[in-house]
């Protein structure tokens, strides 16, 4: 079938006209943001880079020069392999999802090991006794830099990748990287000469280079904008939202977002665990399912907020689960005072955690919806998450009567 404009009236070209020009400038005006916030990331990534790698070249020839005992190298041959892989496997069970859902933190965090394994390199000629000691935990830091470094790459790699062009995206940042390590030779030999037998000068330039490093780190995971929704991501909307009925943008929530990590949480939140974490009797059971007709139960047990996920729950029954476990947490121990609907439903908080949860039944239902269609408005994906959910379903059924 063609379609012939010859029989177009001057009003129906120029309206046509029209909307491919604004399709074409609101086409541009995304694809300079996402340009422009990946030139400025690349560059706070790549170019402390050059000095860090020019510079740690010259440290470790430096550092190994004083420590060339047989004794020593082949301790660390001996333990330094087998204390790598113990820690790089317990470290994998204990960060789990979170490599995922806190790429940023854990960027970051890989950037602080990395800084601290060449610190300890460079110290450890200067205690022979502990040598061996010293330069295995610095390869252990390092093999956690490996993974977290690699995993984190990957997901924000994924985050990149606005046309499903991964591969694409991936040779991009291989071939820079081969660009920064050339950059880094070549910068390692000026260095070379001017820190051999210069310790003051080998430290102090170390521990420049290094809070140049971390600064730029910084900046460059505060330049990240996902708009897939994490806890840190979801929680701060949420609030927002509930507070004055406005929802965040991806831009302002991601400037909001913590990237340090939280080693303690006062009420912490455990996503899809056993039914066994708050279920303990048949009675507690029915409590659970009080007022709830959604593909999860949610409870309060030794001072955690548990979920648990049923096998047919959607992305969206997700979001409730997490956006209710969030109220939940923030009744139970407010940081500031509550305002709107959550200091309506703190009223109901008693000795009994249950009446407060079959209270947050009540005003998910009242808000969620229109929350939702408002994420979606805002420019936020509904249709995926990153919420740390661990790997647990359970199936109920109510009885009939």
């Amino acid at each position: 079938m063609e379609i012939s404009v010859e029989g177009w009236s001057n009003g129906e070209r120029k309206r046509r006209g029209q909307r491919w020009d604004d399709w074409k400038n609101h086409h541009w005006r995304v694809q300079k943001c996402l340009l422009a916030s990946r030139v400025s990331r690349e560059c706070q990534w790549r170019l402390p880079a050059v000095s860090i790698l020019g510079y740690s070249s010259g440290l470790l020839q430096f550092s190994f020069r004083y420590s060339c005992h047989p004794g020593l190298f082949k301790g660390c041959w001996c333990w330094k392999p087998r204390g790598n892989s113990c820690c790089c496997n317990n470290y994998l069970v204990i960060t789990r999802n979170k490599l995922d859902s806190e790429a940023k933190k854990w960027r970051l965090v890989a950037d602080v090991l990395n800084d601290i394994a060449m610190f300890m390199e460079i110290l450890a000629p200067n205690f022979p006794t502990c040598f061996t000691l010293i330069v295995c935990s610095a390869g252990i830091f390092k093999s956690i830099v490996g993974v977290a470094g690699g995993a984190t790459r990957a997901a924000l790699t994924l985050h990149q990748a606005r046309r499903d062009n991964m591969a694409d995206i991936s040779a991009k940042d291989g071939s820079q990287e081969t660009l920064v390590n050339l950059a880094g030779l070549l910068v390692s030999l000026i260095l070379i000469p001017l820190v051999t037998d210069n310790p003051l000068l080998t430290f102090v330039l170390f521990f420049l280079f290094t809070i140049l490093h971390l600064c730029a780190n910084y900046k460059a995971v505060r330049s990240v904008v996902m708009e897939t929704l994490n806890e840190a991501r979801l929680a701060i909307v949420l609030h927002q939202y509930l507070r004055d009925g406005r929802v965040l943008g991806p831009l302002e929530a991601n400037l909001k977002e913590p990237v340090f990590l939280e080693f303690r949480r006062i009420v912490p939140i455990k996503l899809g665990v056993r039914l066994g974490e708050f279920i303990y009797t048949s009675e507690d059971l029915n409590l659970a399912m009080k007022n709830n007709h959604k593909p999860f139960l949610i409870g309060v047990k030794r001072g955690s907020v548990c979920v648990c996920l049923g096998p047919d729950a959607s992305v969206c029954d997700e979001i409730r689960a997490v956006c209710q476990a969030v109220c939940l947490c923030t009744v139970l121990h407010p940081v500031s005072p509550l305002e709107g609907a959550l200091k309506q439903l703190s009223m109901s908080h008693s000795n009994n955690h249950w009446e407060l949860v079959h209270e947050s039944h009540k005003l998910m239902d009242q808000i969620f919806q229109p929350f939702l269609k408002a994420l979606e408005v805002a420019g936020w994906q509904t249709s995926r998450t990153l919420l740390d959910w661990n790997e647990w379903r359970v199936e109920w059924k109510k009885k009939s009567s």
